[in-house]
Parts: structure tokens; C-alpha cells; sequence
């Protein structure tokens, strides 16, 4: 990353707020989908610091914590140190007073060349990062599974900023006795009659996104959706919708989880992108991960569907439709179109026919790759490969995910972070929610909000 990081800090008292330490690490998370790192100098003891860090980890964002003692000793090397070894954040515990505090924020700003730390206590308590409106705008949700109902959950605890005006939804009952007081309705037309200002799309293949999504834009309705299949089936028209409409069309979650790997592709493209190459299906990652720990096929695939990770029908990730999918969005993110054929799939089936030993020897990965051919076509794939000992995906284990982008000039730039789940991929959702509120409160903060692609 060579984007300088940002420095905020925080205190024990917003520690004991919830919504205050939310707000932490959705800082932490802006600024690690846009490239830059954090250094959070957090006013606490060690024992009380466990519930932020989780915070990091549970959404895939790599943290590093100094110890007390490196806090105030020479806290400038070990900052840098961190950060060189790719940190997404970095934690430094302080139990002591306005006094340290004032020494460590001195040393790092001048050792690291760094601006005045944001003060997130004086920031306010809301945990999502954008201005509060006058009045909570309305959102409609279709999609209550895993991620749908995280996301769910996470705006009913940001009352100043959103109001939910409907959910979609199958099983109504079920999701009502989770979810007191929302409104749970059956179809689309249901759902447009609450007009919405922002519609959340996180709903199935199945599911009717595609229309919903047209219906929603056409009419000049921001769209956030995490959908790749019908995104990636679709884009242009999708696209064309909301430039008819003037609305953003927002899909950070469809790709990656938690791992900014859109984000990535579309900064770096007018800097000579030749190849995106990486893991985006954490299903497979974990399945191949159980199968590396010598658990036979159908305990992998049930271990899977426990985690939250695996439908009940996993053809989808299992044959590359998934994977494929992503492929053609990270097409349009790094090259501005879509590859010039279908991406080839492997499956995972023929990979443990072809690779067993490989497999067993936790050295195949499922790498999906896009890249620019000397003449100019788009190509992309959906392989099982045999990696080498050393390799740097190796180390992506369970439903983490990675990028690489490889650029003209030889250079190479990595993103990692968590690939499939519901806290993850809610997390981006929730970071494209912030864009579309910072963008409504004219903030100049948020050019992404306003680009449609």
C-alpha cells in the first residue's frame, strides 16, 4: 500500500459503546478498501482491547498489536515494522494519561510524517462513518440469509442514519420472530410501495434481482447489491438503467467479501493493468482447507454449509459458476468490459480427480485469473493449480480470499481479506451504504458513490 495511513484514536469510554466501537472498525475498513492502512491509538489496557481486535479480524482486515511496552518505547519502529509486513491495522494500547498520550501521537507524527490523529470520540457515537441526516433514509432490503440478515441487523442498530422500510423475504414468519417490528413483505411490489431512498439487493440467483434492481435504478433509486451472478449476467443493461435514472449502482460485496479487490482493480487501472489473478470463492478455499486437513469430500462440504458459507445446493462454487462470475466483474473493473469469452471453469470435481495427492498436500488452490493478451483480448479462467511451495496464496486458509494485480511496469499489488460469510460481505455492503450517505450529504469524500461500474 503506498497510500500514507491514517491515524485516529479512541478511548476506553468508547469502548463501552457498542455502536462507537462499530464505527472503529468501519473506519479501519473504509480505509483498508481504499488502500491506505490505520494506526488506532486506543486509550485501554490489553484485556479490554479483545473486543476491537475481533472487530478487525472478523471481517478479514490483518492486524498487528504492539504491547504496552513497544507503545512507549520507540513506537515509530515498531508502527513502520508493522506496516511494512502488510498490517491493515495497526493497534497500540495505551493505559496511560493525556501525558503518553501527547508522547506517542508526537513521535509517531514526526517519525512517520503523519497528519493530527482523528479523535473518534469526538467524531460522535454512530457506528456508521457518514454525516447523520436530518431525517434516517429509507432502505429496502431484499434477501434476509446470511448476509442478508447481518446487514439487516446492522442497520436496525443505526437508527439516526436509516430507517428499514421493508425486507423481502420467503419465509416470513421465520424472519419476523428474528426481527420484530420489520416489515417483511412477499413481492416486489410490495416492496417498491414503501419507496425506498437506497434498495439493498442480496438475494439468490433465484431470486427476482434483476428486475427489482432495473425497477429500482430506472426510477432513480440508488442500487447496493452483492449478487455477481446476476450482476455479472447483466452489468451493461444494469448499468444503463442507472444512467437513465441518474443512480449509483454500488457492488463492492459481489466480489472478494471483505477484500477490496474491485476497489483495487479499479484504482490501479489506468496504470497498465496486464493480469487479476487470486482466490474469490471462499467456499472452495474452505473445502479445499478441510480436504488438506484430511477430512473426506462430504465432511469438508458439511463443515462448509456449518459455517454459514456452503448453500444447500453448492454447485454454484463447486463447478466455478461463482468464481466465473466474479471473473467478468473484475473485467469490467480493471479493463472496462467484459472478457471476450465466457472465463473457462474447472471444477472442483475434476481438480481432485486430476491433482489427489495436491489436493491432500493442501498445495491446490482454486485461481480464477483475468489479464490483457498482447493483442488486446480480454481473457479469463477458473483454474485448479498446484502451487509451489513459498507461494503467497498458500497462506490464504478457511474463506479467506486474494488478489494480485500485476501491472506493465512489473509492479504487483495484493489485497486479502475474508471471501464468503455474513459479517464479511456485510461489512462491504455497509461500506457502500456510507459512500451513498456521505455522497447524499455532499460530501466530496465519496467519488465512488457516483460512478455507475
Amino acid at each position: 500500500m503506498s497510500l500514507k495511513p491514517q491515524f485516529v484514536t479512541f478511548s476506553e469510554r468508547g469502548l463501552k459503546s457498542p455502536a462507537a466501537a462499530r464505527r472503529l472498525v468501519r473506519v479501519a475498513y473504509r480505509a483498508w478498501r481504499e488502500g491506505r492502512q490505520t494506526i488506532a491509538l486506543i486509550r485501554t489496557t490489553m484485556r479490554e482491547i479483545e473486543t476491537i481486535i475481533a472487530g478487525f479480524t472478523d471481517i478479514g482486515i490483518p492486524t498487528t498489536t504492539l504491547t504496552p511496552a513497544a507503545v512507549v518505547s520507540r513506537p515509530a519502529r515498531h508502527v513502520r515494522e508493522a506496516l511494512a509486513a502488510g498490517a491493515g491495522v495497526v493497534v497500540l494500547p495505551l493505559s496511560g494519561g493525556p501525558y503518553w498520550q501527547e508522547q506517542v501521537v508526537g513521535a509517531l507524527r514526526y517519525s512517520l510524517d503523519l497528519p493530527a490523529p482523528r479523535d473518534l470520540d469526538r467524531d460522535g457515537a454512530g457506528g456508521l462513518d457518514a454525516p447523520a441526516p436530518a431525517a434516517p433514509v429509507k432502505v429496502a432490503l431484499l434477501g434476509c440469509g446470511a448476509v442478508g440478515s447481518a446487514v439487516l441487523a446492522a442497520l436496525l442498530d443505526e437508527p439516526r442514519h436509516v430507517a428499514v422500510a421493508a425486507v423481502m423475504a420467503r419465509d416470513l414468519a421465520r424472519h419476523r420472530a428474528r426481527f420484530p417490528g420489520v416489515r417483511f413483505v412477499r413481492t416486489l411490489d410490495e416492496l417498491a410501495a414503501a419507496s425506498p431512498d437506497i434498495f439493498i439487493d442480496l438475494g439468490s440467483r433465484e431470486a427476482p434481482s434483476e428486475e427489482a434492481m432495473r425497477r429500482f435504478l430506472t426510477a432513480g433509486v440508488p442500487v447496493i447489491t452483492a449478487n455477481k451472478q446476476v450482476l455479472a449476467a447483466s452489468f451493461d443493461a444494469l448499468r444503463d438503467a442507472a444512467r437513465r435514472g441518474s443512480a449509483a449502482l454500488l457492488h463492492s460485496a459481489a466480489v472478494g467479501g471483505s477484500a477490496p479487490v474491485l476497489e483495487l482493480a479499479r484504482r490501479l487501472a489506468g496504470d497498465g493493468i496486464t493480469a487479476v489473478s487470486g482466490i474469490v470463492n471462499g467456499t472452495v478455499n474452505f473445502v479445499l482447507s478441510r480436504l488438506a486437513d484430511g477430512a473426506s469430500f462430504e465432511e469438508a462440504l458439511d463443515a462448509a454449509r456449518a459455517a454459514g458459507l456452503a448453500e444447500a445446493d453448492p454447485s454454484d462454487d463447486l463447478e466455478g459458476h461463482d468464481a466465473a462470475a466474479k471473473a467478468v466483474l473484475v473485467a469490467h473493473a480493471a479493463f472496462g468490459q467484459a472478457p471476450d469469452a465466457a472465463p473457462g471453469r474447472e471444477t472442483l470435481g475434476e481438480a481432485l480427480a486430476r491433482l489427489p495427492d495436491a489436493v491432500r498436500a493442501g498445495r491446490v488452490k482454486q485461481v480464477t485469473e483475468v489479464r490483457r493478451t498482447p493483442d488486446g483480448r480480454i481473457e479469463a479462467s477458473v483454474r485448479f493449480l498446484a502451487l509451489p511451495d513459498g507461494h503467497a496464496l498458500l497462506r490464504c486458509r478457511d474463506a479467506e480470499n486474494a488478489a494480485e494485480v500485476r501491472l506493465a511496469d512489473g509492479s504487483r499489488h495484493a489485497v486479502f481479506g475474508l471471501g464468503a460469510g455474513g459479517v464479511p460481505t456485510a461489512a462491504a455492503v455497509l461500506a457502500d451504504l456510507e459512500d451513498l450517505l456521505i455522497a447524499r450529504a455532499g460530501a466530496a469524500a465519496a467519488p465512488r458513490a457516483v460512478a455507475n461500474g
